[in-house]
């Protein structure tokens, strides 16, 4: 489970949350984050070991792509 109770809200944004490589290239989206927790499945075909990374991003409207605007960023806790 994810907790992210500790952030404000954004008007006219949102956060999203990713998982990201060890070497900070590559990134899979996990989706939107709707409240200040959530729990997201793991694609299919994604390892975990591969992307222990996760980050919560402050996103605009309309842009799929990762904002560059990291606000948390864990490891996976296995």
């Amino acid at each position: 489970m994810l907790d992210v109770s500790k952030l404000p809200p954004m008007p006219g944004h949102f956060y999203e949350v990713w998982l990201i490589d060890s070497k900070i290239k590559k990134m899979v989206s996990l989706g939107v984050l709707d409240g200040s927790t959530g729990r997201f499945a793991i694609p299919n075909g994604v390892d975990v070991s591969a992307y222990p990374i996760v980050d919560v991003s402050v996103q605009q409207p309309g842009n799929p792509a990762h904002s560059g605007d990291s606000v948390l960023r864990g490891v996976i806790k296995a």
